[in-house]
């Protein structure tokens, strides 16, 4: 075994923030694998009862009444932030079955405080405030997949 050759991988690997790596060097072949930081909590079960959400709806606007001029509605601005998924994976309120959701809507939550778990490749990343607030909704129900980017939470 090659110790140099693999000092350089794990070098490349740190300036770079690659996660795996995989090298030949004649019939010798290296692969180097980052493992993932230790949360403190145990993954989840793959137990989980399933529901299905109700889906949301917008209110319908008001009909212009009767011979009036239509009048153009002013897009709402929000003041509030958005959380998104980092990654493809499943979304899971708690830590545990059965154990209480990491955060509930109208709490007021602090930067790095966690909100959910997203489970990846059997990899189970916390997913932290990354602003100080009060939460003010939870777009995505226990147990749903997610997409790269897809709006998870919304802060005040």
């Amino acid at each position: 075994m090659d110790v140099q050759a693999l000092e350089t991988l794990i070098k490349i690997m740190k300036e770079n923030g690659i996660q795996e790596i995989e090298a030949q060097e004649g019939d010798r072949k290296y692969r180097v694998v980052q493992a993932a930081p230790f949360s403190g909590q145990a993954p989840h079960p793959f137990a989980y009862p399933s529901y299905q959400a109700a889906p949301h709806m917008p209110p319908m606007p008001a009909a212009p009444a009767e011979g009036s001029a239509p009048v153009a509605a002013a897009a709402p601005v929000s003041k509030l932030h958005t959380i998104r998924s980092p990654f493809v994976g499943t979304f899971y309120e708690s830590p545990s079955p059965g154990s209480d959701a990491f955060v509930q809507v109208g709490q007021r939550v602090k930067k790095g405080d966690t909100l959910c778990i997203i489970e990846a490749m059997k990899l189970m990343n916390e997913i932290e405030a990354d602003r100080d607030g009060i939460l003010a909704e939870i777009l995505v129900p226990n147990e749903s997949p997610v997409e790269y980017d897809q709006e998870l939470f919304r802060i005040e």
